[in-house]
């Protein structure tokens, strides 16, 4: 039913189309022809391949002309609205670990392979600046700053957070990192629309990836630490003799072990996820915003988890129906628990819906899973068999 209101694409979603062709070319043909293998050492490439990404948007905001540079969101966010940007990331932590997980028993992790091999001569504070600094100004920009706002154009806000997280999924170029960089790409999405300010999406960004990197380095220490104690101790310091376990009863303890970590993950996931989405509701308070968000994701903003009457339930909707209809400069809105905010009415205003789906997003996005695809086939071995 919805698709026949649809109106026509607009402008912005063909140019944010015309992006995902343009960094499919600019990345991933110039790192097949060699271009990229050429710069050396190994932190610099990754930063210039990251700055590579980022020439589609300044190709969108040429095209656009001065119209659309607010669409980049940089503005200044409260300290606890950052804060609170990062818990959220902590808290979906679990279930992007669940997605690797589950990726993982079909395709390896061979992006995290391949650096863990290239940190070994690489020093800690480059590294830190190509896999965290770069991603997360460079990446964010280009799909939190021009992508969302482009697909927020057509007016369809919950459709463009999808779009937008499809799109940063791709750009990872192989499935594994597809499904968990899709997560991710959700979760900012909705956290830069509740505080209206990518600063909160490059700060979780560079948290995600510093802490990896971090853990990684601290983990290399570790090792090279516990092989020069036993260099310097001899082997056997700190061996006991194990006892004749049998092989069934070893694999179904493994097993075992297994299953119950797995149900542990699936727990905290539901949990982080719970807790992510309240802290949302939090950003969206702080920022003054909560009407705002109300909106986008009407159907599931009202469920608190906990008892709400009819009464109280009614009234938020009757509220949020009255904001809507609010025209003027600005609109006070009070939210939810009696904080009054002020909520733009350009905001508020009904804006047409168009269609997203364009000829030059649909060439992007086959464009990339093709790509995807003949990664996972050479991961795999299947050109060397034939």
């Amino acid at each position: 039913m919805e698709k026949r209101d649809l109106q026509p694409v607009g402008l912005e979603s063909k140019l944010a189309g015309i992006c995902l062709c343009l960094t499919f070319l600019f990345v991933v043909v110039l790192s097949e022809a060699g271009v990229f293998l050429a710069i050396n050492p190994y932190w610099l490439r990754l930063s210039v391949i990251e700055a590579v990404t980022l020439v589609p948007t300044f190709v969108f905001l040429y095209m656009g002309k001065d119209q659309y540079v607010p669409m980049l969101r940089i503005k200044p966010a409260k300290i606890r609205v950052i804060l609170m940007a990062v818990l959220v990331e902590i808290c979906i932590t679990p279930l992007i670990g669940l997605a690797n997980m589950i990726t993982t028993l079909f395709t390896p992790n061979v992006a995290e392979t391949a650096i863990d091999v290239k940190s070994v001569d690489t020093p800690y504070v480059m590294m830190v600046i190509a896999m965290a600094v770069c991603p997360a100004i460079f990446e964010e920009l280009a799909s939190r700053g021009i992508l969302l706002s482009a697909f927020n154009r057509s007016g369809r806000k919950g459709a463009a957070i999808i779009y937008t997280a499809l799109c940063f999924a791709l750009f990872h170029g192989n499935f594994n990192q597809m499904c968990y960089a899709f997560i991710v790409g959700v979760a900012t999405c909705v956290v830069v629309e509740a505080s209206d300010s990518i600063l909160t999406s490059v700060c979780m960004h560079f948290f995600t990836n510093f802490f990896s990197i971090t853990f990684m380095y601290y983990m290399k220490y570790v090792d090279v630490a516990e092989t020069q104690t036993q260099e310097l101790f001899g082997s056997s310091l700190g061996t006991a003799v194990d006892p004749q376990i049998p092989e069934e009863y070893l694999e179904a303890i493994t097993t075992a072990g297994t299953i119950v970590g797995i149900i542990l993950v699936v727990v905290l996931a539901f949990f982080g996820l719970v807790a992510a989405y309240r802290l949302v509701g939090s950003i969206a308070k702080a920022s003054g915003r909560y009407e705002y968000m109300k909106s986008v994701i009407p159907q599931v903003w009202v469920f608190r988890f906990k008892s709400v009457s009819r009464e109280r339930l009614e009234e938020r909707i009757r509220r949020a129906e009255m904001a809507k209809k609010t025209e003027g400069d600005a609109t006070s809105v009070p939210a939810d628990g009696a904080v009054n905010t002020t909520v733009p009415a350009d905001i508020l205003a009904d804006m047409p819906k168009r269609k997203i789906m364009n000829p030059f997003l649909a060439l992007g996005i086959v464009l990339w899973i093709a790509y995807a695809i003949l990664y996972e086939l050479a991961v795999h071995g299947v050109f060397n068999k034939l």
